[in-house]
């Protein structure tokens, strides 16, 4: 256990703790929520993971080692985890959230030069942050099997008018939507009409987007059986994310 200087680089909520933020080891639970999140997209963590005296969950530098941190609170994470379903896909949504501003390396912004409280030169490039993280959000939902509802549900809370860093609901809501459009093909292949068996052709469908800082894109394939799924460009190369 220690107190750590961290600057928040978001905070879902936009409310930051005050004072020292005391960090504690990660749980089995909270370790096992981000590896099943970062494991729906085929990623691996580029953070670590800490308890700490914080509302819910946020992406954080370490400006003492310049390290990239989730900080999450134990108290919330278990109330919401094992409670409800809907609590549950809310959690989800939040860790995704954070963990989508650590891969696109969003974090980093805040420690350049003219950078606002949160990250970005601009009120604008902080918006379109939060709306990206968001996007990942519902796709991992998606990915993990969740429906259009449990990818909606955290978004529908959050304040109509939003703010300068945080868009309004609505926007939030619509970026979750299409996140969760654009994963749930992955988990759920769509079902093939008996008419359509024998015209089946590999290849991308759909335009290519961006998932934890990589360009990605659907994929039909036909053999051993008809399924859309994610690949993602590494070294110059469509990779499956089986």
């Amino acid at each position: 256990m220690k107190a750590s200087v961290l600057r928040s680089a978001c905070a879902f909520n936009e409310v930051v703790p005050r004072g020292d933020v005391w960090l504690f080891d990660p749980s089995d639970l909270a370790t096992k929520v981000v590896k099943e999140v970062v494991s729906a997209v085929g990623l691996k963590p580029n953070f670590s993971i800490k308890a700490g005296n914080v509302a819910n969950a946020g992406a954080y530098i370490d400006t003492d080692k310049l390290s990239r941190t989730i900080v999450y609170s134990e108290t919330w994470l278990r109330e919401n985890i094992e409670g409800s379903k809907d609590s549950y896909w809310k959690a989800i949504a939040l860790v995704s959230h954070e963990c989508a501003h650590h891969f696109n390396s969003d974090t980093l912004e805040i420690l350049k030069p003219g950078s606002l409280r949160n990250f970005g030169a601009t009120p604008g490039d902080n918006q379109k942050k939060e709306l990206a993280a968001d996007e990942f959000a519902g796709f991992v939902i998606g990915r993990m099997g969740g429906s259009v509802q449990n990818a909606q549900s955290l978004f529908l809370t959050l304040s109509e008018e939003g703010s300068s860093s945080h868009p309004g609901r609505a926007a939030r809501v619509e970026a979750a939507t299409i996140g969760w459009g654009r994963g749930r093909p992955h988990g759920h292949p769509s079902p093939v009409h008996p008419q359509d068996a024998g015209s089946c052709k590999s290849g991308a469908v759909g335009p290519e987007f961006v998932a934890g800082g990589q360009q990605c894109r659907q994929f039909q394939i036909c053999e051993p059986e008809q399924a859309r799924v994610v690949g993602c460009k590494e070294n110059g190369k469509w990779v499956f994310q089986r």
